[in-house]
């Protein structure tokens, strides 16, 4: 018999306060090597972690998590 599988795909799109530009090149790395570790505490898979280019040349920064559907997306502090 079949047992039923759940995988919950998340993406995030986020941006700096008035899409200044805090995040230079130098710092990227450390931001994005701190929220995939983050993603292995809460045994999430970060899939995809980086930034685009959106409308007027400003960047937004991306991330593509996954997570198993026993885990709860929000949970009480």
């Amino acid at each position: 018999m079949r047992s039923p599988y759940t995988t919950l795909y998340v993406h995030c799109v986020w941006s700096t306060w008035n899409r200044l530009p805090l995040l230079t090149a130098a710092i990227r790395p450390i931001v994005y090597s701190a929220i995939a570790k983050e993603c292995e505490a809460l045994n999430c898979s970060a899939i995809a972690i980086g930034s685009a280019i959106s409308d007027g040349g400003r960047s937004k920064q991306k991330a593509i998590f996954k997570m198993l559907g026993t885990q709860g997306f929000a949970q009480p502090t």
